[in-house]
């Protein structure tokens, strides 16, 4: 009589139920992440950050050197880091846009060549020079800066 009033294990759920509650949760996890972005990038880029300097910091300590010199030493040694890329990046910017007109120069000529060489064909084929040069309104590099 015992026997009869316990449960019996629960059954697994259909491999097709248990594909969708996968696909809903991670459709949930990621709509989470995404409103909790303000707070997550910036958290999981100070959690990197204080990988990459842990390392140096323990060495110095190894050396010798107490824990708020070695700090100072790796945040300074960072912070010239920082700078030297935003340098490197930000003169990089700047000669680009420099060239930008010079390379929108050479588009047109290119875009002229391509004309002059195609336009014939084009026309064998029943479409009308101005057409083909309208296209060229279409790709501008120099609007992609703009």
């Amino acid at each position: 009589m015992l026997s009869r009033m316990v449960d019996p294990a629960p059954r697994p759920l259909p491999t097709g139920t248990r594909l969708l509650l996968t696909l809903a949760s991670a459709v949930i996890v990621i709509a989470g992440l995404k409103e909790a972005s303000a707070v997550v990038i910036p958290t999981m880029l100070a959690a990197v950050l204080a990988l990459i300097c842990y390392l140096p910091m323990k060495a110095l300590q190894k050396r010798g050197i107490s824990s708020t010199w070695s700090i100072v030493i790796v945040f300074v040694v960072a912070v010239v880091i920082l700078l030297g890329i935003v340098a490197v990046v930000g003169t990089s910017i700047v000669s680009f846009q420099d060239r930008i007109g010079q390379l929108d120069v050479g588009w047109d000529a290119q875009f002229d060549r391509l004309l002059a060489w195609a336009g014939p064909m084009l026309e064998g084929l029943g479409v009308a020079r101005e057409d083909f040069a309208n296209v060229k309104q279409v790709f501008d590099p120099a609007g992609l800066l703009k």
